[in-house]
């Protein structure tokens, strides 16, 4: 009889094993890193039979059902406490805290116990159960609003709370529709942030656009820090920031004001100082917005501020019938809140300034003249400019003051913004902090906020020696040498999340994240 046929080879030999197991981890690990649904099949079966050949080869796609259903399901921003936040629950459930969105008493929350035996059971559950990380909190720089983050919150919130607000005088502010929707609905609890000494209203419901805008410095901004995330997170007693350029001073202020506030600081763009050809490039954004309010001012108000506070009153009246969502009262809100032309004309000059300043040619070369024009329609439609122009007089003091002949004359200025020395105070008191809090404890280390500054080679508005005169008097002496809380971008200028925002998130997170 002729001999038996040979047995048939096996479908996989152990090295094709182990490529499969590779490359299957290898798909598995971008799924995770870039936040994608993939399709994998890992059938290297080589027969032609329909029904095998589409596994036949390694392939992924993105899932666009599962993802439209993500973007159904995304987060949605909302009024907390007079400012448009977006709240980013965290994917991991272990590390979600509680949270209040309900509008009401918006008084900070205290959570003080004096019940021992809760106490006592607080202590054991502390012990037995693992504690979420606290939650991430970001703040944006000059002209930036809540979508000039949402690229970055998934990364963040693969493990974290994510909370991004736009704090007074960023995004449209007064100018969103939303707002005196959301100031009728809560008058009763909103009147007690505003002295309401230029109310349009006899019932005292509304506020001006000048009113909205008194009070802008960083002390304010840090009052208003602490009440938002204390009233959205109310269990939390410590929270991680993130803050870019403004907001990175924003964040400052606030680990002067509450020493124990702030666990972990990320601070891109910020320095010591501003450096003199800063100065110069934020004189001229103060210029180019002034000009389109100048104009505005002289075009639609006359002699007397009657025809201002009519302007005004009917415009915010108006959002008494907000509440009846119809069509035809949102039209006529929104006709009244509209910006003029000569104020949209200057908006947009600032934006171009702003991204050329911000930017290194390199970038701004190779993302081409269309991208970066419609960046530029980006922050005309997302921001006001009386906001910035009140941003620049009560927080940028350090350039437009002292000695370059440009004094401010603002009759309601705050007295803090005119302090040219204000980042020194800021710093200083860091300081005190730091030696009170070690005196009066001896685990003190543990409450001091650990600092990582990060900043482009290429920055021209907060340079690199500015930096390191920053990290020497507030950061932890205790680090691995000055390097470990400073992280240099070669390639990148000002805005570094956006030039190089892969690594600038990673080295975000292993220092947040991190123990």
């Amino acid at each position: 009889p002729p001999p038996p046929p040979p047995p048939p080879p096996p479908p996989r030999s152990g090295q094709m094993k182990k490529i499969e197991s590779l490359l299957l981890s290898q798909l598995q690990q971008k799924q995770h890193e870039n936040d994608i649904d993939v399709d994998i099949n890992t059938d290297t079966n080589t027969n032609t039979d329909t029904s095998t050949n589409s596994n036949s080869r390694y392939r992924y796609r993105f899932n666009q059902r599962q993802q439209q259903q993500q973007l159904s399901q995304q987060p949605r921003p909302q009024w907390i406490n007079g400012r448009r936040v977006l709240l980013v629950p965290s994917r991991n459930p272990i590390n979600q805290n509680d949270v209040d969105m309900a509008e009401g008493d918006l008084s900070i929350h205290d959570d003080d116990d004096d019940d021992d035996n809760n106490n006592n059971d607080n202590d054991k559950r502390q012990k037995l159960l693992p504690q979420p990380l606290p939650p991430i909190v970001i703040l944006g720089g000059m002209a930036q609003s809540i979508s000039s983050w949402e690229h970055h919150l998934p990364t963040f919130a693969r493990e974290r709370d994510v909370l991004v607000y736009e704090y007074v005088g960023s995004g449209l502010g007064y100018r969103d529709v939303e707002f005196h929707e959301y100031y009728y609905n809560n008058r009763d609890s909103m009147n007690n942030n505003y002295d309401n000494s230029n109310v349009v209203d006899s019932d005292s419901y509304y506020i001006s656009e000048q009113e909205y805008y008194q009070n802008v410095t960083l002390t304010q901004q840090a009052q208003e820090f602490k009440t938002i995330v204390q009233k959205i997170f109310p269990k939390c007693t410590t929270f991680d920031i993130i803050g870019f350029s403004l907001g990175a001073r924003i964040a400052l202020k606030t680990i002067a004001s509450y020493p124990t506030l702030i666990r972990k600081a990320h601070l891109t763009g910020v320095g010591l100082k501003r450096s003199p050809y800063a100065k110069i490039i934020i004189c001229s954004w103060k210029d180019i917005l002034q000009s389109g309010v100048d104009m505005t001012t002289t075009a639609t108000t006359t002699t007397t501020t009657t025809a201002t506070t009519t302007a005004t009153k009917t415009a915010t009246k108006t959002a008494r019938t907000i509440d009846t969502k119809s069509d035809e009262s949102n039209s006529v809100v929104n006709s009244k809140l509209q910006l003029s032309a000569s104020s949209l004309s200057s908006l947009k000059a600032f934006a171009w300034s702003i991204i050329i300043a911000t930017y290194s040619p390199d970038f701004l070369a190779l993302s081409g003249a269309d991208k970066v024009a419609s960046w530029v329609n980006h922050i005309t439609a997302s921001n006001n400019p009386i906001g910035l122009l009140k941003l620049l007089e009560q927080t940028h003091g350090d350039a437009l003051q002292k000695g370059d002949g440009r004094d401010i004359i603002v009759s309601s200025l705050p007295s803090s913004s005119s302090n040219n020395d204000e980042m020194d105070k800021i710093v200083q008191q860091i300081r005190t902090n730091h030696l009170e809090l070690s005196k009066n404890e001896p685990t003190a280390k543990d409450k001091v906020t650990k600092v990582q500054l990060h900043v482009g080679k290429m920055d021209q508005i907060s340079t690199i020696d500015e930096a390191h005169k920053l990290y020497s008097l507030i950061g932890d002496s205790d680090d691995n040498g000055e390097e470990a809380g400073i992280v240099v971008y070669e390639q990148c200028s000002h805005a570094i999340m956006n030039e190089d925002g892969r690594q600038w998130r990673r080295n975000a997170l292993d220092f947040l994240n991190g123990i």
